[in-house]
């Protein structure tokens, strides 16, 4: 029994993670200044964190394991957008830092030097922190709306539909998708698709781009 209520906060830690600050703001940091001083290996973890309170959210519904496991991965849509979105920024580091106005001499005589590495954990956690943003706003606006939709009684009326009868993510891809879905699945898209077309917009190729996103995804630099 007391081990049970040890857990009991936790547990409800986990189930209510939306809607708890301290959870976006650990997930933000976690995500900014491991994938940015370590690795994506780091993201990739605390992202996998992630799916397993949403796992644990729908289990918690009373879904089986498929269903719950594809609705717990359409909740995090965007923090798999986020891993893709990391990868291309490595992949691009170049062509970015081009853009910004280093010239290919310089990046190629700062590739081995701390100059590089500056320019490239820089524009990482800037880049990077962008996209978290949007889970600040998403986390935010998700409370809005629970709070919105709360009962003004704990039973429902009888008419009403239960949990139960929630739409699943298979019901709400079919029907109207909100405008945080489509944003979320169509960056991921391009994402995706930047990654797939890397060696003909970047001087790498194919087995380079691939050398890359798995040096990324060791544990350690």
């Amino acid at each position: 029994m007391v081990d049970e209520a040890r857990a009991a906060p936790l547990y409800d830690w986990i189930v209510n993670h939306d809607d708890r600050k301290s959870f976006v703001i650990l997930y933000i940091l976690l995500a900014v200044l491991l994938s940015a001083f370590v690795s994506l290996f780091w993201l990739c973890f605390v992202v996998g964190v992630h799916y397993t309170f949403e796992l644990i959210i729908q289990r918690d519904q009373g879904k089986p394991w498929r269903p719950a496991m594809a609705a717990a991965l359409w909740e995090i849509k965007l923090d798999s957008a986020l891993i893709l979105f990391a990868f291309v920024i490595d992949v691009y580091m170049g062509v970015i830092l081009g853009v910004v106005g280093i010239s290919a001499g310089a990046r190629v005589a700062a590739t081995a030097g701390a100059r590089f590495a500056g320019w490239q954990r820089m524009l990482r956690i800037v880049l990077i922190s962008l996209d978290d943003l949007a889970q600040a706003f998403k986390a935010i606006g998700r409370a809005l709306t629970r709070r919105a939709n709360r009962p003004a009684t704990p039973t429902p009326p009888p008419d009403e539909p239960t949990p139960d009868a929630a739409p699943t993510p298979e019901t709400r891809v079919q029907g109207r998708l909100a405008v945080g879905d489509i944003l979320s699945l169509s960056f991921g898209a391009i994402c995706a698709a930047l990654l797939l077309l890397a060696p003909l917009l970047t001087d790498h190729t194919p087995s380079e781009v691939l050398g890359i996103i798995i040096s990324e995804l060791r544990p350690l630099p």
